[in-house]
């Protein structure tokens, strides 16, 4: 049997790591650069969060399991994969780089299967994580809610 399918994305944010990890963390902000219809709940361990987005009312609202949450490093999540009874794990990080004022966040999504349905998914939410990063970019340097102009 291979081995499940990844994607990643990462780029660096131009604030300090604590003000980039809680706008991931907490729903209010996670609203404001990403779950456009609405985060239930901050992602703390244990938790399932329904989130929702309003720029494709079509896919309605979802449960994202919240497994592990380090302040400021990590969060770990689960969600449908889309494929059969699949769940994928997503893995957000928060890096501080040399300069306290920057720091690194990568996304990374593992699970899809080795189909070509896998292939496909995959590649879409490896777009989908880059629009997430990109868009939390611009909500913390400078306040922007660039979902809004997005879609």
């Amino acid at each position: 049997m291979s081995e499940p399918l990844s994607c990643s994305f990462y780029l660096k944010v131009n604030r300090p790591v604590a003000e980039t990890f809680a706008a991931i963390y907490e729903a209010d902000h996670l609203a404001n650069f990403f779950a456009t219809g609405g985060a239930s709940a901050n992602l703390d361990p244990g938790t399932v969060v329904q989130w929702a987005f309003r720029d494709f009312p079509e896919v309605g609202s979802f449960p994202v399991r919240v497994i592990e949450t380090v302040p400021n490093e990590r969060i770990h999540l689960q969600w449908e994969s889309g494929i059969e009874d699949g769940w994928n794990d997503v893995v957000i990080t928060v890096e501080p780089l040399e300069n306290a004022e920057q720091c690194l966040v990568r996304v990374t999504e593992t699970g899809w299967p080795m189909t070509e349905k896998g292939v496909k998914q995959c590649t879409d939410n490896a777009g989908g994580w880059a629009n997430m990063a990109t868009c939390l970019k611009f909500y913390v340097e400078h306040g922007a809610k660039l979902r809004d102009f997005m879609f």
